[in-house]
């Protein structure tokens, strides 16, 4: 009955000596070691030999327990097969009877249970990496995240080694951050050591690239981070002891895109608040009132200093005010009609009144922008005081100008008459002298006189039609 037990290669079945010679086992054990019945025969094998050195502490253990009891509690422990290779097995072992001291053990391979262990432990540890990274990167700059991810790709792989390279858009890669293991002062030299040709196949094929190869350079696993059709950033780990597998190109996958995720946040972070920082100094230092507007409660959510100091409040009275508290000529109702028409064509630019906190009004032209996404409206406020005032004094001027100009025109046109009148009255001067002169001599030459006379009376009608002429354009 036992030797059919035996081979019937259910599970694992050895006797050994007391020296720890093998002198019996099934086939079931013989494959363990990855052995043939005729190696066996040949050569017989000692359980030393087949025990690496961390499990020899173990195998004392039980020995001790054996020679005690006869039996030992069943244990885990790896045999070295022929090829260097090692197995995982559940054994249980007893000592038989008689004066020989024969231990006999029992073992079932356990090693895809151990890699399924080993398989959930992994994706334990690469969730709790996927869930570290992004806490511990809130306290880290873009070279940090990158050099914390890389980091726990060696972990979790078991790696030595890892770099990231980041890849331009002309597709050069270039060496940004390794791990904190990386060896030597220049890491780039020691990088390119690790497979250039292997990396150069990820870039064209866009896929990860495993390399098992035990010569050196070593072991290699690349993944590309692929970001609009392209490779973004490249991410390797390498001089892994053991083989990589499909596990580990998973694991390294997810590490690296999720660390490029954080990377293009920050960027994108900094870029926002860069254009924030730059946007609210120009707000801020505006010389127009600035407000966002509330369409439902006229209520300002944001505002710059120039919106309430204008007005002649503070920020923190300005804060409780609405469109309405300023507003001169309309009430919170009409103001929200007027507002949805307008806003209905995404905004409007008009002019109206504000009341100052003392009371005083004053114009202002208003810009309205309405983002219906957001819900606000951004106004932009100008105060048109000066320019009211300064259409009030052109308008003045001009009406000045025009008054100047009629008494320039009256002044030349009288003028004009002056002379017109001047000649008669000169000619009509030089008839009378003339016929004075006439009556005052010996002779008399009435044909003379009254020739003087006759002159004289048409230069005087001529000066009576200059003057109802003068008079004419004046009534004009």
């Amino acid at each position: 009955r036992f030797q059919r037990l035996i081979d019937a290669d259910i599970v694992g079945i050895v006797v050994a000596d007391g020296n720890g010679k093998l002198i019996l086992a099934n086939d079931y054990f013989l494959g363990l070691l990855g052995r043939t019945r005729e190696e066996f025969e040949a050569s017989p094998i000692q359980w030393a030999d087949m025990t690496p050195a961390e499990w020899m502490a173990a195998d004392a253990e039980a020995l001790t327990e054996l020679y005690d009891r006869g039996v030992c509690s069943p244990y885990e422990k790896e045999f070295l097969r022929k090829d260097g290779s090692r197995v995982a097995v559940h054994l249980a072992s007893a000592m038989l009877p008689g004066p020989e001291q024969q231990i006999i053990a029992v073992c079932l391979d356990i090693t895809q249970r151990k890699r399924d262990e080993a398989i959930v432990v992994l994706q334990a540890r690469r969730a709790e990496a996927l869930l570290e990274l992004p806490k511990a990167a809130e306290r880290m700059d873009e070279t940090a995240v990158m050099r914390k991810g890389l980091e726990l790709a060696r972990t979790i792989t078991g790696s030595r080694v890892a770099f990231a390279h980041l890849v331009g858009d002309d597709g050069r890669a270039d060496l940004a951050a390794w791990s904190p293991h990386a060896p030597g002062d220049d890491r780039a030299a020691v990088a390119e050591t690790l497979h250039p040709a292997g990396r150069a196949e990820v870039l064209r094929r866009r896929a990860p690239a495993m390399i098992n190869d035990q010569a050196v350079p070593g072991r290699l696993l690349c993944v590309p981070v692929i970001e609009s059709g392209r490779v973004a950033m490249l991410v390797e780990v390498g001089d892994k002891p053991s083989d990589y597998a499909d596990l580990d190109v998973e694991s390294v996958q997810l590490i690296a895109n999720e660390t490029w995720r954080i990377v293009q946040h920050g960027r994108t972070t900094a870029a926002l608040k860069k254009r924030e920082t730059i946007y609210s100094a120009i707000v801020t230092q505006a010389g127009d009132s600035v407000v966002l507007l509330d369409p439902e409660t006229l209520t300002f959510p944001e505002f710059n200093d120039t919106a309430c100091t204008s007005l002649g409040y503070s920020r923190e009275e300005f804060a409780h005010l609405t469109l309405a508290d300023i507003q001169a000529e309309m009430d919170a109702k009409s103001i929200r009609g007027r507002l949805s028409e307008r806003m209905a064509a995404g905004g409007c630019d008009f002019e109206t009144t504000h009341r100052r906190k003392d009371g005083s009004v004053w114009p202002v032209e208003i810009s309205v922008n309405y983002w219906a996404t957001s819900g606000v409206a951004f106004v932009f406020l100008h105060d048109l005081s000066e320019r009211k005032q300064a259409e009030k004094e052109l308008l003045e001027r001009r009406r000045e100008l025009e008054i100047l100009q009629k008494h320039q025109v009256a002044a030349q046109t009288a003028a004009a008459f002056a002379h017109e009148l001047n000649q008669p009255l000169s000619a009509i001067a030089s008839y009378c002298k003339a016929s004075l002169m006439l009556l005052d001599s010996a002779k008399h030459d009435l044909h003379n006189i009254r020739h003087a006379l006759e002159e004289s009376e048409k230069q005087a009608l001529r000066a009576g039609d200059t003057i109802r002429e003068l008079l004419g354009r004046i009534a004009l």
